[in-house]
């Protein structure tokens, strides 16, 4: 049994500056560690579409297999502000002011202690994570079809070495991000310009923490040496980034999803709502595994952006049909309508886990996930 608490925040009265956290945990759940995933989304996303597309559940399966309490941040407006500098960013300082805001409120107060933090972003998420990294004790980051944030990747923090060092331990850097600027900021006392957009001139970061990118082979938009060029570059000056941790060999890792070979028996564990529907699953192995068979030169036909395909082929020429038993008739329409009214969540499974072009992808994260526990006792043993 899960729980989930959603909680809405405004920074100003304008609706479109309103952020949603919506928190997930199982109260029956022994947690062996505290550790919260901070979920961020791409742009038109919402908050809820980790729990009501097909991929997003998959997406929180794994998580939960691996003990993460799950956030997943959102703005009203559906997407994240990247520009930069930092320091003078709306979107980055309300979601940081308000994560403490959350901390303290709802996990500290439920829990006791202070989570340690780490973030899974798709798309523009992943760049905004980029920024929310260098500003929150993030312990580790998966970045999804988009390579994080290029500048903030490289842009040394203005913290005394010494100082930088003490926040690669995830007690004292908790310590100073939830309570000492808690505090500082929320009880209105002399402000202390070393916390993060206390001091405009200053690049007060927090280390830059270990990387997980996740590139899509077939992915028209993001090239695989957009990734590979930010890590070597990174990799040049990465003791001064992230310190001794950031500087191991495995700290910054670069996945290559594939497409999927797909069979008629590995469909039904992507499309939930066909699993009772082998009818459903064939019609569409067939549009899939002989796409050229299946193109629509008409953009406005394509089902999905990913593909030139039409998967509702059939309902354009219905005298295709006219030879087909009623029975073959009835479980075509359920099938075409089964596409129009999830299309959303259909068009990410086939973009992403499928085809792997630009969309959710949520398979081999466990590779990610274990990853992160890596980089957990390669910290302990270098604090």
């Amino acid at each position: 049994m899960t729980i989930i608490n959603i909680t809405i925040y405004r920074s100003v009265n304008d609706k479109n500056n309103h952020y949603e956290f919506r928190f997930e945990y199982n109260p029956k759940q022994n947690y062996t560690k505290l550790r919260l995933m901070i979920l961020f989304n791409g742009t038109g996303r919402t908050c809820t579409d980790y729990w009501t597309f097909f991929v997003g559940r998959r997406i929180l399966a794994y998580l939960r297999r691996y003990q993460y309490f799950i956030l997943a941040i959102c703005s009203k407006r559906m997407t994240f502000n990247c520009r930069l500098p930092l320091q003078n960013n709306t979107d980055a300082k309300s979601v940081y002011t308000f994560l403490q805001q959350w901390v303290h409120e709802i996990f500290y107060t439920k829990f006791h202690q202070y989570p340690r933090l780490y973030i899974h972003g798709v798309s523009r998420g992943s760049n905004f994570a980029g920024l929310m990294s260098r500003i929150l004790p993030i312990q580790g980051k998966i970045c999804t079809i988009y390579p994080s944030n290029y500048q903030m990747m490289q842009t040394n923090s203005d913290y005394p070495q010494d100082f930088l060092t003490s926040l690669l331990n995830p007690i004292f850097a908790n310590w100073f991000y939830f309570e000492y600027c808690y505090f500082q900021y929320f009880r209105k006392s002399n402000t202390d310009i070393f916390c993060p957009f206390e001091n405009l001139e200053k690049n007060y970061f927090q280390p830059v923490p270990p990387t997980y990118f996740i590139h899509l082979q077939n992915d028209g938009f993001i090239k695989k040496k957009y990734y590979t060029s930010l890590i070597n570059e990174v990799r040049k000056n990465a003791f001064q980034l992230g310190g001794k941790l950031l500087n191991h060999s495995e700290s910054l890792q670069l996945f290559i999803l594939p497409p999927l070979n797909v069979t008629f028996t590995s469909l039904q564990e992507y499309f939930e709502i066909w699993q009772s529907k082998p009818h459903a699953r064939a019609f569409f192995y067939m549009h899939y595994s002989n796409r050229t068979l299946f193109k629509n030169a008409d953009q406005h036909k394509r089902t999905c952006l990913c593909l030139p395909v039409d998967f509702q082929y059939y309902e354009s020429y219905p005298n295709l049909t006219r030879t087909w038993s009623k029975k073959q008739q009835d479980e075509y329409h359920d099938y075409a309508t089964d596409i129009k009214i999830y299309r959303t969540s259909f068009c990410e499974d086939v973009c992403g886990d499928l085809y792997t072009s630009h969309a959710i992808p949520s398979r081999h994260l466990d590779k990610a996930l274990d990853w992160l526990n890596q980089m957990d006792s390669l910290r302990s043993a270098s604090i």
